[in-house]
């Protein structure tokens, strides 16, 4: 039975909205398929033996070039039109700049969803294949601070003598902050900082206090329940980078062009599905990201992913691998 759609409408219920939502922040769900015969796999695999170890994330890679031998930092991939920006406005200086110019003390950027269990080792390659670590590439050398949780944001300071300094916080039994008195952190002046933090949406577990060398600026990292971006503080600059949702045609012509590889169009013939989950940033492109897979009772079970990109190159990995790959590598 063909069976091909989007995410949102595919399935009854939303068990499989719900599924891929999760492993979007959780990319180690699922299972991989494999192919005794060695014979080539969905995935575009002619040696299912050769995969190189995952040491990386889900976006950044690990021990390859994520990017196939192109600009990992996504400029040399800009759309038609768009300006690129030269090296020496992305420094830390730059940065600090543009803080200042928007009436802020401090700077905030939120990278990405990793695992709450990652390594600085996963992290430092998470940053330095993100949106924002690709184009601010002094983030890739900032000290990083890890506690519980998933969300992944870069502090700047505003000036060369600004320090962050980050304290433990929870909540009380009376639901009010406690902030610990003793930092976990602080900073060397006018230094960026990773700060890996909260594991719930609804309240942060880190409390941030940036000065600019007379005053100083506090808050809690946190994502708006309204639109997904960095939660708006008085004094801090969001300098986020936001990849919108592709639209309805972009995903069909995505997933049209999936389906005329062979080996996803023969797996789809079987019974399994192919569903748009969502879009992200993938080896220098924007992409829409589907996932191919099958119903377990009531959960939609993935075993490769797919991002195709806008000039039509297709990454793939599976759902347990943390490697992107061009297809057919």
């Amino acid at each position: 039975m063909l069976t091909i759609g989007l995410l949102v409408s595919a399935l009854s219920g939303c068990a499989a909205l719900e599924a891929l939502k999760a492993l979007q922040k959780d990319p180690d769900n699922g299972t991989t398929q494999t192919d005794g015969d060695g014979d080539k796999l969905p995935d575009g695999s002619r040696d299912p033996s050769s995969s190189r170890p995952p040491s990386g994330g889900r976006l950044p890679g690990g021990d390859r070039d994520p990017a196939g031998g192109k600009d990992p930092t996504g400029l040399e991939d800009q759309a038609d039109g768009e300006e690129i920006i030269p090296l020496e406005e992305l420094s830390l200086e730059m940065l600090q700049e543009e803080i200042i110019q928007n009436g802020g003390s401090a700077g905030i950027a939120i990278i990405g969803y990793v695992d709450s269990q990652s390594t600085e080792a996963f992290l430092r390659e998470y940053v330095a294949y993100s949106y924002v670590g690709g184009k601010r590439f002094f983030l890739q050398d900032a000290d990083i601070v890890m506690t519980e949780g998933q969300e992944l944001y870069a502090v700047v300071p505003a000036t060369p003598e600004g320090t962050v300094t980050v304290y433990a916080s929870s909540i009380s039994e009376m639901g009010e902050y406690v902030d610990d008195s003793t930092p976990l952190y602080t900073g060397d002046p006018g230094e960026a900082v990773i700060v890996l933090c909260n594991i719930s949406e609804i309240y942060s577990n880190v409390l941030v206090s940036v000065s600019d060398g007379f005053s100083a600026v506090a808050f809690r990292p946190g994502l708006s329940g309204m639109d997904g971006h960095v939660a708006a503080e008085p004094g801090v600059y969001d300098f986020s980078i936001y990849v919108d949702e592709a639209d309805q045609a972009t995903i069909q012509r995505a997933q049209e062009k999936l389906m005329q590889l062979a080996d996803v169009n023969a797996a789809v013939q079987q019974g399994m599905m192919l569903l748009y989950g969502w879009t992200d940033y993938v080896c220098g492109h924007v992409c829409p990201v589907f996932a191919l897979g099958s119903m377990d009772g009531e959960f939609f079970e993935p075993q490769y992913f797919y991002a195709v990109a806008d000039d039509g190159t297709i990454s793939v990995r599976g759902a347990q691998e943390d490697i992107w790959r061009t297809w057919g590598t």
